[in-house]
């Protein structure tokens, strides 16, 4: 778990750095998607935003579990709007 959480690290300075200026960076921030998803609710590990970029990232290690695919496109599409028009 150890080796994995290294290569997250890696993944997550890489992310940041492919932004053309510094990004804003928070870690285990709690997040409430009721607006886009009733009930939506709980913390992500990393949200980094510059310029018109937004990363949202959450890591799960053990059991492999998915959110629909239309919700996840659902909430991204929504999240992205609000985004650009500064929510």
């Amino acid at each position: 778990m150890i080796a994995t959480a290294k290569i997250y690290v890696e993944h997550l300075a890489e992310r940041a750095m492919s932004f053309e200026c510094k990004p804003y960076v928070t870690f285990e921030v709690e997040v409430d998607l009721a607006d886009y998803v009733p009930e939506s609710f709980g913390r992500c590990d990393c949200i980094m935003f510059g310029a018109e970029t937004l990363v949202i990232t959450d890591y799960k290690h053990g059991k492999r579990k998915s959110a629909d695919g239309a919700i996840r496109a659902r909430c991204a599409e929504t999240l992205s709007a609000d985004f650009r028009e500064g929510y």
